[in-house]
C-alpha cells in the first residue's frame, strides 16, 4: 500500500489502471481513514467469491462517507491478470458521484456525504477499527484531478495507447528525447540531455558563421531516431537539413523554397515514421507539407487554410495517440492553444486545449520529456531563458513544473 499526504478536494476525479493477481475476500484499491466513528471516509474496494464485510461476492463497492452504506455497488468487472481502468468522479458540494469502468459510466450516486479530511492511500484501505484490506495485484497510471473530468476525458484515459514510439529527438543515444537550443547571436547549436524530465547534461553541437542562415526547426527527417537540424536562409528562403548522429553532423542536403511560405513545424503527418516539413503561406494562411525520404522531397501536399491567420502553427505531434499526427496552434494575442486532429494528413476536427496562457511563454516544443509515452508541452520565456513543462496524457493536463533556465535570452529552443 502507498500512503500519500493528499487530502481530496471537494470535487475531483480519481483514475487508475488495476490488474488483480487474485480476488478472494475484500481488497482495498483506494481509501482514506474516516473520523473517530469510521464515517466520512472514501473507499473503493473489490471482493472475490468470499465477499466481505457489508459487500457481496464479486462486487466493486464505493463508500463515499458512510461506513455502513455502499453508495456505489456494481458487479466486479475484474479478471485475474487483466488490466481494467477505473475512474471515480466526485462532487461533495453538488452531491454527485459516478464510477466508470473502462471509460464507461457504470453507476451514479447522489447521496449527501461529507468530504473526507484524511490523506488518500492507494493499494489498500484501512478502517478506524484495526481492519486492513490490501490490493493483491498491480496498479498503474494513478491520477488525481482537482476537477470533475468529462466522460470524454475519462474515455480517453481508459483507451489503451499504441506502444510507446521510439525517441525522435535523442541526442545522446539513451533512447530518450532531448532538447535542442540555438543561439541567435552567435549561431551556436547546443543540446540538453533529458532523463525522465530532468536535465542531466548537454553540450555544443555546431555553429554557423553566416547569420543569414537561421535554425528554425528540428526533427527526425531520416527516421534514424536522432534529431536533424532544419535551417532557413532569411533572404532566399532556401532550406538546409543537417543530419545528426547523436551530437555529430553526418550529412547535409539543401532545397530551394519560396520566402512567401513560413516553415511552421516539423513532424510525421502521415505515419510513415519520418518527420516532414509543414508550411504555412504567410498571407492566406494555407497549410501545406513536403513529404520527405532521407531529406529528399517525395511529394508536396496541400492541407487547408486556417480560419484565422492570427493563429500560429506551432507543432506537429500525435497528441491524442490515435496513430495520426495532430497540429498544435497558438494564438499569440490571447495565449489560447488549439489542436487540429488529422487522418492521413487531412484535418478531421479541432478543439481548444487551453485558454489564456501568458503570451510571454512560447510553446517551443512538443515531445515526451519524462519518458512516460505521452507528448508534453515545453514552454520557454525568451526574456528570462526559463523553461517549463506541461505534463500531458493524450492532451489532458496532468501538471506543470520548471525544467531549467539558460540564463541567456539569446538561446532559443528549437
Amino acid at each position: 500500500m502507498v500512503s500519500t499526504p493528499l487530502i481530496l478536494p471537494s470535487r475531483g476525479t480519481i483514475a487508475l489502471w488495476v490488474k488483480p493477481r487474485a480476488l478472494t475476500a475484500t481488497h482495498g484499491i483506494v481509501g482514506t481513514v474516516g473520523d473517530a466513528d469510521g464515517d466520512n471516509r472514501l473507499w473503493i474496494t473489490a471482493t472475490g467469491a468470499a465477499g466481505g464485510p457489508g459487500v457481496g461476492a464479486n462486487r466493486v463497492a464505493v463508500h463515499l462517507g458512510s461506513r455502513l452504506v455502499n453508495d456505489v455497488d456494481i458487479p466486479s468487472p475484474f479478471t485475474a491478470d487483466t488490466w481494467t481502468h477505473l475512474a471515480l468522479t466526485f462532487d461533495y458540494s453538488a452531491h454527485r458521484y459516478t464510477l466508470y469502468v473502462n471509460g464507461q459510466p457504470m453507476q451514479t450516486s447522489t447521496a449527501v456525504r461529507i468530504q473526507p479530511s484524511h490523506p488518500l492511500d492507494f493499494g489498500g484501505a484501512l478502517s478506524n477499527f484495526g481492519q486492513a484490506f490490501f490490493w493483491d495485484g498491480l496498479i498503474d497510471e494513478v491520477l488525481v484531478f482537482d476537477h470533475v473530468l468529462t466522460p470524454q476525458e475519462i474515455a480517453t484515459l481508459a483507451t489503451v495507447p499504441p506502444p510507446r514510439a521510439r525517441a525522435r529527438r535523442d541526442l545522446n543515444g539513451d533512447g530518450l528525447d532531448d532538447l535542442v537550443w540555438y543561439n541567435t547571436a552567435t549561431g551556436q547549436v547546443a543540446g540538453w540531455f533529458l532523463d525522465h524530465g530532468t536535465v542531466i547534461g548537454g553540450g555544443l553541437i555546431a555553429a554557423v558563421s553566416d547569420t543569414q542562415w537561421q535554425l528554425v526547426e528540428m526533427g527526425d527527417l531520416n527516421a534514424d531516431g536522432s534529431p536533424d537540424l532544419v535551417w532557413r536562409h532569411v533572404v532566399t528562403g532556401d532550406v538546409a537539413i543537417w543530419f545528426l548522429q547523436q551530437m555529430h553532423i553526418a550529412a547535409t542536403i539543401q532545397h530551394p523554397a519560396s520566402p512567401a511560405w513560413h516553415l511552421a513545424a516539423v513532424g510525421d503527418i502521415n505515419g510513415d515514421g519520418t518527420d516532414h516539413l509543414v508550411w504555412r503561406e504567410r498571407s492566406t494562411g494555407h497549410v501545406a507539407a513536403w513529404l520527405l525520404r532521407d531529406g529528399n522531397i517525395q511529394q508536396g501536399i496541400t492541407m487547408t487554410p486556417a480560419s484565422d491567420t492570427h493563429w500560429t502553427l506551432t507543432a506537429v505531434s500525435d497528441i491524442t495517440e490515435d496513430g495520426h499526427a495532430d497540429l498544435v496552434w497558438r494564438h499569440p494575442g490571447t495565449g489560447d492553444v488549439a489542436l487540429w486532429t488529422l487522418t492521413a494528413g487531412v484535418p478531421t476536427g479541432a478543439t481548444v486545449l487551453a485558454f489564456g496562457v501568458d503570451p510571454r511563454w512560447h510553446l517551443t516544443a512538443v515531445e515526451d520529456t519524462d519518458a512516460d509515452g505521452h507528448a508534453d508541452f515545453v514552454w520557454s520565456q525568451e526574456d528570462t531563458g526559463d523553461v517549463a513543462v506541461w505534463r500531458l496524457n493524450r492532451g489532458i493536463f496532468l501538471g506543470a513544473g520548471m525544467l531549467g533556465t539558460t540564463g541567456d535570452p539569446n538561446w532559443q529552443m528549437r
